[in-house]
């Protein structure tokens, strides 16, 4: 599709990073965390949440397995469907708005499960690794498909390979990048350590 628009060859991991990562694609599920962020605001201070807080995480679990498990069954993860186009490349694509319609629920279960896991380690370590993954990822799943001279990535092996190199880049960037970077941040603001 971009090859008929610009007229020029493409890379399946070019296409990709156009049709996934542009703003308009991602911008709905940023305005999703926010407003789970406002609902996470509005109820934290009340008794009640932590017991919501676990049956959310359970639901939360059981619709991640429920989701797994359709890969295997129609192809698609979380309304992103899988296929392939005339030339043999596969691309990804989103699925309709009742796919989208399907997060919602989950944007109201995200605060109650934030609070439940508020003072894990383990989860903030996750929870900082969210950016640097999401800046890099489209890169290194480039980099790892050209240096093992792929057009995509097609086989589960394959996509361990890119998962890891994604984790690992996100990893380092945090630790090394970020953590150098946040306490001459915080001088600069006034946040003193």
């Amino acid at each position: 599709m971009i090859d008929y628009y610009f007229a020029m060859p493409t890379s399946s991991s070019v296409v990709f990073g156009l049709t996934y990562s542009t703003i308009p694609s991602v911008l709905v599920f940023f305005l999703f965390g926010h407003l789970s962020f406002l609902l996470y605001r509005e109820i934290k201070e009340h008794k009640w949440v932590n017991w919501v807080g676990w049956i959310s995480a359970i639901i939360i679990l059981l619709w991640f397995v429920f989701e797994v498990s359709q890969v295997k069954q129609n192809n698609s993860f979380f309304g992103w469907h899988f296929y392939s186009d005339i030339w043999g490349i596969s691309f990804i694509q989103g699925g309709t708005y009742a796919d989208l319609v399907s997060y919602i629920p989950f944007t109201f279960l995200i605060p109650f499960w934030f609070h439940i896991s508020r003072r894990s380690k383990m989860d903030r370590f996750l929870g900082n690794l969210s950016y640097p993954l999401y800046i890099s990822h489209v890169f290194v799943i480039a980099v790892v498909i050209q240096a093992n001279g792929w057009n995509v990535i097609s086989s589960p092996s394959e996509d361990v390979i890119a998962i890891a190199a994604s984790l690992f880049v996100a990893v380092f960037l945090s630790v090394f990048v970020e953590g150098e970077i946040k306490p001459l941040r915080d001088r600069v603001r006034g946040f003193a350590r």
